[in-house]
């Protein structure tokens, strides 16, 4: 499931029933893959605007970033 995220994180944040899968594949997820995902969402895109700071301004996206907090606060 991890592997269908990949590249998508963003969209499917913002997405009402979707996010409660990147949020639970966030909890869930070993440490590589969850890595992988938070560095996803914190890498700039080619416009130089981080995808977090997108959700960070979404309704259903911003529920992701409390979790991503709890979940990897080394990160």
């Amino acid at each position: 499931m991890i592997s269908k995220l990949r590249g998508q994180m963003l969209n499917m944040s913002r997405h009402k029933f979707a996010s409660n899968v990147c949020e639970k594949a966030l909890v869930t997820a070993d440490p590589e893959s969850r890595r992988l995902l938070i560095e996803e969402i914190m890498s700039p895109k080619q416009d130089g605007v981080s995808p977090i700071v997108t959700m960070m301004k979404d309704q259903f996206a911003s529920e992701l970033d409390p979790v991503g907090a709890v979940t990897c606060p080394g990160f």
